[in-house]
């Protein structure tokens, strides 16, 4: 059974699983902001784009970890935020991909260097 899993793994490319929607917040917005777009779109991380290019991240980790610094939802995201996710080809295998997802909460998929999805752990659970 799991080397049966493990060969249908194999044949399954990384934009076969991921959300083709990219939600992103601005460096400039408001902490207020990011929760408001996460509970709108029921996710647990995005992106943070400063000038059409990915500066960092925000998640519910990074709310916990600077719990303190958000009280006052006012400040804005880049002030908090993550380092940005890592970033694959959108025609990587996707065992590529889980590899990654072992130490990072999602991954940006590109085509020609521009985002073209993001596939985070509950994406690829949802393949099981």
């Amino acid at each position: 059974m799991e080397e049966q899993l493990l060969h249908t793994q194999k044949e399954i490319l990384a934009k076969n699983v991921c959300t083709k929607n990219i939600i992103f917040i601005k460096a400039n917005d408001t902490v207020d902001s990011a929760f408001n777009l996460m509970k709108k779109f029921a996710i647990s991380q995005m992106p943070v784009m400063k000038e059409k290019i990915m500066v960092g991240c925000i998640s519910e980790e990074t709310f916990i970890k600077k719990y303190d610094i958000i009280k006052n939802r006012g400040i804005t995201v880049e002030k908090i935020m993550d380092e940005p996710f890592p970033t694959m080809p959108e025609n990587m295998n996707v065992i590529l991909v889980r590899d990654i997802l072992k130490l990072y909460p999602a991954v940006i998929l590109t085509k020609q260097g521009k985002p073209t999805g993001i596939i985070t752990k509950a994406d690829l659970l949802r393949r099981l």
